[in-house]
């Protein structure tokens, strides 16, 4: 028989989040996060019901898979002691969505071997881009199938691979094509993908168009000769959603040349992989009906940056903490600089290069905020700064005010029954800040508290848009179009300085999808 403290038990059902049927033949295993090593699997039956008996006392984990689904499992610890038993564990799990179609070239005829990719937008510095989510090749059919897609909106493009070249060239053009009829990014349409969906008919087709290409040499300052280690790229600034062309490795005497561009403006960028250094170079080109030769870059150039962080009417017994400074680059062009605050609430920045920077700070005092960038006591429009091409920056002041708003309040998860609701404990409070709004306002999150309760402090004034979401955090929330789906469960707040606002937010459910 088992020993008196390995009686314990954990039981459950394995559900459909779309239908609420449960699901046979889910690979269920237990693994255990205390001082012994265990772990055991078993399989769903054909009502959805597992369970695992015999259990020592210790704090557990659930993990599911299930072919073409996609967990939306609960992660928190199963905590067991005694002779303890946790029962009725639901445990709901999301159909994958597929998209499919054919994929042809200029004349008409299969394009096989052609690489198609579902792109799923996200937010990143409060810009719309995209992250590819999946992928897949087209067989000599031309046909493609891309699956295990979680819901949300897409945009869906094919390449073909680009030829072999030598060392230093590279052909961008990758013959690429945008669903439905595009062949760039901006002319692309987003497809909106639901759980368990199979969207077919998702036809691209490669078009014969002209191009040009961009050639140059990239120099490395700190040894005086070609950077025959930098990588080089391309990245349209005119389309809207950040898509990242290929890193190319440059030739050996540090001349590169990137062909198959369309008309339009360019990044030109190079970077010396250094870790844990920020060294690049880049320029902005415009093709209009003719090559650009002569694109020189300087890699390693690199300034210090030195300022202060200014307390603006701090409270007082304020005790000092490990603040911090990050520089970063737009767009995710290179890693962040961080900068630790020193004594004085001085900092110093070494290694930055000659480009426009995004400041924030990081571990702020307790109840502030970045209220205000100031370079050579001039208040600046946003929290950015312009690194020269000569010399050093001095003077740079980031501005911590004490006067922001306080933000209480409670989640109820409503009951269509009665309409009348009840409190939840895991929701994910999010204030989006409504258009028009200073820089310096951000988007701010934060957890409910035991019973649903929350507070935010140190918020920058300003009006917001107020959610309450199910956990855990989806990107396409930051996306304005999607929250107007659901804009009923929101609260719009104008927050000002040292105002105190109390809310009462409805959880939005987790089956609202946008429509």
């Amino acid at each position: 028989p088992a020993a008196d403290d390995e009686r314990a038990s954990i039981s459950g059902r394995c559900l459909s989040a779309q239908t609420g049927e449960p699901l046979k033949s889910v690979d269920v295993q237990l693994n255990a996060a205390g001082g012994h090593s265990f772990r055991q699997g078993t399989l769903s039956a054909a009502d959805g019901t597992f369970s695992f008996q015999h259990l020592p006392p210790d704090t557990y984990y659930l993990n599911v898979e299930k072919a073409g689904y996609l967990s939306a499992a609960d992660v928190r610890p199963l905590r067991l002691g005694r002779n303890q038993s946790r029962t009725s564990i639901e445990i709901k799990l999301n159909r994958a969505a597929a998209v499919t179609g054919r994929v042809t070239g200029p004349d008409d005829l299969p394009a096989a071997g052609a690489e198609v990719a579902a792109y799923r937008f996200i937010w990143i510095d409060g810009r719309r881009t995209v992250s590819r989510a999946g992928s897949a090749t087209a067989d000599d059919r031309g046909v493609y199938r891309i699956f295990d897609l979680e819901s949300g909106r897409y945009v869906i493009g094919a390449s073909m691979p680009p030829d072999d070249r030598p060392q230093g060239e590279l052909d961008a053009s990758s013959t690429r094509a945008f669903y439905p009829n595009g062949t760039k990014p901006a002319e692309a349409a987003s497809l909106e993908v639901r759980w368990g969906q199979e969207i077919t008919d998702i036809n691209l087709a490669f078009q014969a168009q002209p191009t040009f290409w961009v050639s140059g040499v990239v120099a490395d300052a700190e040894t005086g000769g070609p950077c025959h280690v930098c990588v080089v790229s391309a990245t349209s600034v005119d389309e809207p959603y950040g898509f990242q062309n290929r890193q190319f490795t440059v030739a050996p005497d540090g001349s590169y040349r990137i062909r198959g561009l369309t008309p339009g403006s360019y990044r030109v960028t190079a970077i010396k992989p250094e870790a844990g250094r920020h060294i690049l170079s880049s320029r902005i080109v415009t093709l209009a009906d003719e090559n650009i030769r002569d694109v020189y870059l300087i890699v390693g150039i690199s300034h210090t940056v030195t300022g202060r962080v200014v307390l603006d009417s701090p409270p007082g017994g304020l005790e000092k903490t490990g603040m911090s400074v990050i520089f970063f680059l737009p767009g995710g062009r290179s890693r962040p600089l961080i900068a630790r605050v020193g004594e004085g609430l001085s900092f110093q920045a070494p290694g930055l290069s000659p480009e426009t920077y995004r400041v924030s700070l990081l571990s702020p005092p307790p109840g502030g905020y970045l209220k205000s960038v100031r370079l050579a006591g001039r208040d600046l429009p946003a929290p950015e700064i312009d690194v020269p091409e000569q010399g050093d920056l001095s003077q740079l002041e980031l501005v911590v005010g004490f006067d922001g708003a306080t933000l209480s309040g409670q989640v109820k998860l409503p009951d269509e029954s009665d309409n009348q609701g009840h409190h939840v404990t895991a929701a994910v409070i999010a204030l989006f800040p409504e258009e028009n709004q200073s820089p310096f306002v951000v988007r701010l999150r934060a957890s409910a508290a035991a019973a649903g309760g929350f507070t935010i402090t140190a918020i920058p004034p300003g009006s917001y848009a107020v959610f309450a979401f199910s956990p855990p955090w989806r990107n396409e929330w930051d996306d304005p179009d999607v929250r107007r789906s659901f804009q009923n469960y929101g609260k719009t707040l104008d927050l000002g300085a040292g105002k105190k606002e109390t809310v009462e937010l409805a959880l939005v459910p987790v089956s609202s999808e946008p429509q």
